[in-house]
């Protein structure tokens, strides 16, 4: 059972909705756990997909726990969960869902590449 964790406060800049946290930076930091598990096991993996569960409002200026753990590895694809809690133990507040994906060695040349045919447009 592969896990990462990481423990933090919230800082009053992520209020946007009255004492709780936007839903976007959630998000974000569902993405930064999701991403960080491969990453602790030596395996650089992009994010195709990440669907995030908000259960409950996240409030600032208390402690939060987040998790992530491998659901299931299948050759370069991956499936990750993150829970975002309440302090060390408390309710759960929202749960990302992911599909990672191991790139292959030609992938950032591709896209370095793809970038610079459209650098200018539009």
């Amino acid at each position: 059972d592969h896990r990462d964790l990481h423990s933090f406060p919230i800082r009053r800049s992520s209020d946007l909705a009255g004492g709780v946290a936007h839903g976007a930076w959630i998000a974000g930091i569902m993405d930064e756990a999701v991403g960080s598990l491969p990453q602790s096991l030596g395996v650089s993996c992009v994010t195709a997909s990440l669907t995030v569960e908000y259960r409950a409002p996240v409030p600032l200026g208390r402690p939060l726990t987040l998790t992530a753990r491998l659901r299931e590895r299948d050759g370069r694809r991956w499936s990750v969960i993150a829970e975002l809690r309440l302090g060390e133990s408390g309710p759960m507040l929202a749960q990302g869902h992911a599909r990672m994906v191991h790139p292959d060695p030609a992938h950032f040349a591709r896209y370095r590449q793809w970038l610079a045919e459209h650098d200018g447009a539009g």
